[in-house]
């Protein structure tokens, strides 16, 4: 039975064998004054970012004063966290922690960086730690180390005002912890003699040993600043045991060479973790909109993770600013600049990476039950259930159970969770979604007694979302669906129409490409699923939301009914409760009157996000 176990690719509860994802590459970028913004600024470019696809985001401990900072409106003034060596500002922790608690819900992780070497400059940015050892003998002093160390394990032993989470054990929202922005970059001679006090290592050993958890990486921070200074791969941070990967800073001109590069990076790494955590496209000498698309091209072709300086909120409170005035700083690139960004980014995503970044990137790790199972099948069009697959986005994961061969076995063994795949497709507590269950489900409960259970059905959920005024009579198949509702820029839909284009493809098997025939339906469930819950998750479309929810359920409950695959008119019809004027209304008289109960009972849920 162990054997057979191997054969089934039941990642869905810790257990994939046949066809798990291989790491995927990512992309990012970095903001050191997002914590200053308002709720309402921080939110909306939270979710612009996670529309790119998203996955890690830079962050600061810094200070924040009010008034204007690259185009945006900076509302608080936040202190820095030590305005005295060795007496903390606590607020200026609680205004990061409420952004870990924003960005985790949008499965978008944080670097953070605990100190600015910038602050050793003497310049507007001086603090305490300049007024006592400016900017060399931070690196080489005792006293020094024994400060920082502290502030170290003040910060991973914080305990968040709003998530309410130790930082060291939070590795579901902190991707990695940097030593230091830009370490030594004040007192270079430190980085060119090879860090002969052993700042770095030493911070990062305290760091490791202070309990932070496993999961979460101790990363460089772009040790001497720009990859020209010639500092990024010293063997100091090479050679050190607690230190998990190595932040290339570089800003390079164009083409910036990346795929040719990362192979020599590699091999200087030592086996570290290597990505690019700043880079930016100068907007005096170059094209962004051009170049900003090549460049990240370039480095997902090779696999290597890339952060951006900076992807800007758009402008707001009448704070004007244009990055290609910015004699020190001509990188910046607004979201609402017309810049492809989204593509790119996605694109990463979509990519293999060049090393395995699991069990860290992760930015949703699986628990016992995955949060959504996006299901289709091969095989039905004729009657048959060949293939089942299993699609989890969060983890990057696409099963396919061979049930032809199988047969009863698929769904019956249990993995090291105690938990089959019958128990799993018939679980009320884990959302399933396809697109036209009728036949998966009718198939699946006749010849297996599965039945399934929380199952939401795309193809009545675009029925739903149609707009007054629109017929809601005739159902849309799913080419049309993707048509009308995918921009032509969204990865997926250019896989589509390029099935071909293996290079492409998202997902990656032990034994190379995940096959096309797989990844072109169900790779585009989620984007469906988005388009479609986005829009009845509006209040005026409640009632519709609940009405598609409704009769998902009711496909599943008809197809207990039937043994063979109806070939009548009626299967392109939707729902009578959606276009019978008599019906629709009862419909909608009945859920308003759940919803008046409810209040009674002092329970009101009007919608639901399922995700």
């Amino acid at each position: 039975m162990k054997g057979l176990f191997t054969t089934l690719c039941l990642a869905l509860a810790h257990f994939c064998q046949l066809t798990e994802a291989k790491s995927g590459s990512w992309s990012g970028t970095n903001n050191y004054f997002l914590q200053g913004m308002s709720d309402s600024a921080q939110d909306a470019y939270i979710q612009t970012l996670s529309s790119y696809d998203t996955k890690v985001v830079r962050l600061w401990v810094n200070q924040a004063s009010k008034g204007c900072q690259k185009g945006s409106q900076i509302v608080r003034d936040i202190p820095q966290l030590e305005t005295t060596i060795g007496q903390y500002n606590k607020v200026t922790l609680d205004e990061i922690d409420k952004l870990l608690v924003k960005l985790s819900d949008k499965n978008i992780k944080a670097i953070i960086s605990p100190h600015d070497a910038n602050s050793l400059i003497g310049d507007y940015r001086k603090d305490a730690y300049w007024a006592r050892w400016g900017s060399g003998y931070f690196y080489e002093k005792q006293d020094a180390f024994d400060a920082y160390d502290a502030r170290l394990s003040y910060i991973l032993n914080y305990k968040g005002t709003y998530s309410g989470k130790v930082w060291k054990n939070w590795p579901t929202a902190i991707f990695s912890f940097n030593l230091q922005n830009e370490p030594m970059t004040p007192g270079p001679s430190n980085c060119k003699n090879g860090d002969p006090s052993g700042w770095a290592c030493g911070r990062a050993t305290f760091m490791r040993n202070a309990g932070l958890d496993s999961h979460i990486l101790i990363s460089t921070g772009g040790l001497g600043g720009d990859f020209s200074h010639g500092c990024t791969f010293l063997p100091a941070v090479t050679q050190c045991k607690a230190i998990d990967a190595i932040s290339v800073h570089r800003y390079a001109s164009v083409p910036g060479m990346w795929s040719a590069n990362l192979p020599n990076w590699l091999n200087q790494a030592n086996g570290k973790k290597v990505y690019l955590e700043k880079w930016g496209v100068d907007s005096q000498q170059y094209d962004q909109k051009s170049v900003f698309v090549s460049e990240v091209n370039d480095m997902n072709s090779a696999g290597l993770p890339n952060m951006y300086w900076q992807l800007l909120p758009p402008s707001s409170g009448g704070c004007s600013y244009n990055p290609k005035n910015d004699a020190g700083d001509p990188f910046g690139i607004y979201t609402n600049s017309g810049v492809n960004l989204a593509g790119p980014i996605n694109g990463a995503t979509s990519s293999g990476a060049a090393q395995d970044w699991t069990g860290s990137l992760d930015v949703i790790r699986l628990p016992a039950a995955p949060r959504t199972i996006y299901l289709d099948a091969t095989g039905i069009a004729k009657d048959d259930l060949i293939d089942l697959h299993l699609f989890i986005p969060s983890n990057r994961t696409l099963c396919t159970v061979n049930v032809r061969k199988l047969g009863d076995a698929a769904f019956s063994v249990v993995g090291n969770s105690e938990t089959s795949l019958r128990v799993l497709l018939e679980s009320t507590n884990i959302p399933k979604v396809g697109f036209d269950i009728r036949d998966i489900s009718r198939i699946l409960f006749h010849r297996f007694k599965v039945s399934l259970g929380r199952v939401h059905d795309i193809q009545l959920l675009e029925l739903a979302s149609r707009n007054d005024g629109q017929q809601k009579k005739f159902l849309s198949g799913l080419t049309s669906c993707i048509e009308q509702a995918i921009s032509n820029e969204d990865p997926g839909k250019f896989r589509w129409h390029n099935p071909d284009d293996a290079k492409d493809l998202r997902f990656y098997q032990e034994f190379g490409h995940a096959p096309y025939w797989i990844m072109k339906r169900v790779e585009i469930f989620p984007v469906l699923w988005e388009v479609y819950n986005t829009k009845l998750s509006k209040p005026k479309n409640a009632v519709w939301l609940h009405l598609a929810k409704q009769e998902s359920e009711q496909r599943i409950h008809d197809a207990m009914k039937k043994r063979r695959k109806a070939r009548t008119e009626k299967q392109s019809w939707g729902p009578e409760v959606f276009w019978d004027d008599q019906q629709k209304q009862i419909a909608k008289d009945v859920w308003k009157e759940g919803i008046m109960l409810n209040e009674l009972m002092g329970d009101v849920e009007i919608s639901q996000d399922d995700e």
